[in-house]
């Protein structure tokens, strides 16, 4: 493989080795995309945390603002 194959695909071709329609195939594809969504969910947490973060900020700065 060359330098540019990303880890996706490293982990793809292992999981393409074990044999599709096999047992361990189908359990290492649950996982992969078991992590997958897991990454998803924690980066759309963190990213609904930030813009919340975001607003209050900007609501005690417009607060602060308005009482000069």
């Amino acid at each position: 493989m060359s330098e540019e194959t990303s880890n996706i695909d490293r982990v793809m071709q292992q999981i393409n080795d074990l044999g599709w329609g096999t047992e361990e195939y189908h359990e290492a594809m649950w996982m992969l995309l078991s992590v997958m969504a897991r990454r998803q969910a924690i980066m759309a947490d963190h990213i609904r945390r930030t813009r919340l973060q975001e607003e209050a900020r900007k609501r005690r700065k417009a607060e602060r603002e308005a009482k000069k």
